[in-house]
């Protein structure tokens, strides 16, 4: 763990090192692209996209969704 640790700290030192002081992740991010990829799955192809975009929006932002 050691060694692949020292050698991508030698190809991106500054990235790695700016990861730990900056608070921000992308979980949130990540979350969005899974729903939006298992709505795809289960619509089985909308034909109209406003309604495919409706339904996305209201399964991101239905409050208590995990």
């Amino acid at each position: 763990m050691i060694l692949f640790f020292q050698k991508y700290n030698r190809i991106w030192p500054f990235s790695i090192l700016n990861s730990f002081d900056c608070p921000y992740i992308n979980v949130f991010t990540e979350r969005v692209n899974s729903k939006v990829k298992v709505l795809k799955r289960s619509t089985h192809g909308y034909c109209n996209f406003q309604r495919f975009r409706n339904r996305i929006v209201h399964a991101v932002m239905k409050k208590g969704a995990a």
